[in-house]
């Protein structure tokens, strides 16, 4: 798989037709994601949160998404020209 720069990942990842997004609830509205870049990082947001960041090269979490809010959790699909966005309640104690 070659290897993508952030402008082409977040191009990538901000492509409408590149969320398969998955609802807990089926009865509420759609989420809106989008993916921005700080020159530094990719985040994935969802209704004005920041719910993930990209792993950066070199460390351990390299080619992964960071969860950053609870219950959420974002996965490349389709060999990396998708993105799986998910998110599963959880109860916080």
């Amino acid at each position: 798989m070659r290897r993508r720069s952030p402008e082409q990942l977040v191009n990538v990842v901000a492509s409408a037709h590149s969320f398969l997004m998955q609802r807990v609830n089926s009865k509420r509205k759609p989420w809106k994601a989008i993916a921005v870049s700080d020159g530094i990082d990719i985040f994935i947001i969802v209704d004005g949160v920041k719910v993930a960041k990209r792993g950066r090269p070199g460390t351990q979490q390299a080619k992964t998404w960071i969860s950053l809010e609870p219950g959420w959790s974002v996965r490349d699909a389709a060999g990396g020209n998708e993105l799986e966005v998910t998110y599963q309640k959880v109860q916080i104690q």
